[in-house]
């Protein structure tokens, strides 16, 4: 089984795209996982894969990126770091970031908010952001879920 740095290795030869790996590298520090570059996956928490996953989908740097509740299963903390995160790569990458969340923090910072109507079949409200609506070529599209 892969270490986490491991797993960047092979995201970026994966994708052709060395520099992945020190984006990757850079993305799990800015969510606070460097003291777990050498754990196995087994070894981290729900919370952590999470942020992992996180890492390894901005890594190659998508012009488009589809999250499903990307703080759900954080503490606050943790949550801020990835919330924060996904901002500053859409502003830094002139990307889109679609999310869908409850996260009051997350639908705060968002460029645009969509609020859909519960149904019958759904009690509470889901709310769907957008967090750069600068959309010109799309090359890549990263699914966090």
């Amino acid at each position: 089984m892969l270490r986490v740095v491991e797993h960047m290795t092979l995201v970026s030869r994966l994708r052709f795209s060395p520099e992945a790996r020190e984006e990757g590298l850079r993305l799990l520090t800015s969510l606070g996982l460097e003291h777990r570059l050498h754990q196995r996956p087994s070894q981290l928490s729900g919370g952590e894969k999470q942020r992992v996953a996180l890492a390894q989908a901005l890594a190659h740097r998508p012009s488009v990126v589809l999250a499903d509740e990307p703080t759900a299963a954080l503490d606050r903390t943790n949550a801020g770091r990835v919330a924060a995160e996904l901002i500053s790569y859409a502003r830094r990458q002139n990307a889109v970031v679609v999310a869908v969340s409850h996260d009051v923090a997350m639908i705060d910072a968002a460029d645009n908010v969509v609020r859909m109507k519960p149904t019958q079949n759904h009690g509470e409200k889901c709310l769907c952001f957008v967090l750069s609506a600068q959309l010109f070529h799309i090359e890549k599209i990263s699914m966090i879920m």
